[in-house]
């Protein structure tokens, strides 16, 4: 299989949750993924992703209900071939999560 990496012109969406720890997970993996393959800053964006369970309240802070794995989840799935490619190409040295 044959996949083209991303490009500024053909960028990849980084999908993640807005709350301070997931926005520095998919900061910390956009890095990882940088670096590994040589790819340009822009080529990679991290992008919020709101589901029906997040709740806006009125001091601008967010209220997370129980209504929002699934379509975290359908979103995410649509990325795991891609990521699993990525991670095959990676080489030595990139850590795996999946070997920790």
């Amino acid at each position: 299989m044959t996949i083209d990496l991303p490009s500024p012109a053909k960028t990849l969406k980084i999908g993640t949750r807005g709350s301070p720890l997931a926005l520095a997970q998919a900061h910390e993996t956009r890095a990882r993924l940088i670096a590994a393959f040589d790819l340009a800053e822009d080529a990679l964006e991290i992008v919020i992703i709101k589901t029906t369970g997040d709740i806006l309240r009125p001091d601008g802070s967010e209220s997370h209900s129980d209504d929002w794995s699934a379509p975290v989840e359908d979103a995410a799935s649509l990325g795991a071939r891609l990521a699993q490619e990525l991670l095959s190409r990676a080489g030595a040295g990139f850590f795996d999560w999946r070997a920790a």
